[in-house]
């Protein structure tokens, strides 16, 4: 399997990285055609257990995905958490896979350096301020907020560091479950659901012009779907700076369960005609 429990046993530093670099799933690696793959990952939130699975279909429109997956878990400060999340590329399949593909790749880093600092862990901002994250509390939502900053600017960092294209970007949305507390996250125009036996519930807000446009009524959701910049992003991952990633705490209810989906998969969901492989994929 792609994604496996953390074991207690003794490897070299060759082998941890690359057990964390397997963790990161391209394309190619997850079941096509809208079949599921499960990660052999369990999460036990408020003393329900949930299996983690990924879907991944090419869709309609397009000759290759460019989205990647990163699904983990271990222990921050002695926490235990459990990590999920997918990347959509942007910028056209050279820059959009390379794109996703570090996102992907630097999150994985980003949470095995977290496990190894301690009971605190401090950056700096562009202004030069420096922030310091309790990891001692990192179950309380604005240490969690603290974390997705530095994740924000360790992306932005990538885009000079692996030298991407100038049009490279890539959107974000995934769960954190950290010592019993469940967040949702998002950049960009992918999403996190709230499912239920009759329902998705959308939790996460789109970064897109017309989001911000329906946001102040200046146009009507039915205007939204023709509008000329349908799909235009305000905001990706590597964008630097320290609002990028919004976070939002949640509590599931019996029988419900959480989807996180690019935008490819919520639009095919709403009607259009992305891929024929929708329902099974939402199942």
């Amino acid at each position: 399997e792609l994604y496996g429990m953390l074991k207690n046993i003794t490897l070299t530093d060759d082998e941890k990285r690359a057990r964390r670099e397997s963790r990161v799933s391209a394309p190619g690696l997850v079941e096509k055609d809208g079949a599921t793959e499960y990660t052999g990952m369990k999460i036990s939130i408020g003393g329900k257990h949930y299996d983690l699975s990924i879907a991944s279909d090419i869709g309609g429109v397009r000759e290759l995905d460019e989205d990647y997956s990163l699904a983990i878990n271990g222990k921050i400060a002695n926490v235990p958490y459990n990590f999920a999340a997918i990347f959509d590329g942007m910028g056209g399949h050279s820059s959009g896979e390379v794109a996703s593909q570090t996102a992907a790749v630097t999150m994985n880093n980003i949470l095995f350096e977290m496990s190894r600092a301690g009971k605190s862990f401090t950056y700096e901002l562009p202004n030069k301020q420096q922030v310091t994250i309790d990891l001692s509390k990192i179950r309380d939502i604005d240490e969690v907020k603290k974390l997705l900053v530095y994740v924000q600017l360790q992306m932005s960092d990538q885009v000079q560091k692996q030298q991407l294209a100038r049009d490279a970007g890539t959107t974000v949305a995934g769960i954190l479950e950290i010592g019993g507390k469940l967040f949702a996250f998002n950049c960009g125009d992918s999403r996190v659901y709230k499912k239920t036996a009759s329902s998705l519930e959308q939790l996460t807000i789109d970064h897109i012009i017309v989001q911000s446009l329906l946001n102040i009524n200046k146009i009507t959701p039915q205007e939204a779907e023709i509008h000329p910049q349908k799909n235009a992003l305000y905001r990706d991952l590597f964008d630097r700076g320290n609002n990028g990633i919004d976070v939002y705490e949640m509590i599931l209810g019996q029988d419900e369960s959480l989807v996180v989906m690019c935008d490819g998969v919520h639009g095919a969901y709403q009607g259009e005609s992305y891929s024929k492989n929708t329902p099974k994929m939402l199942q």
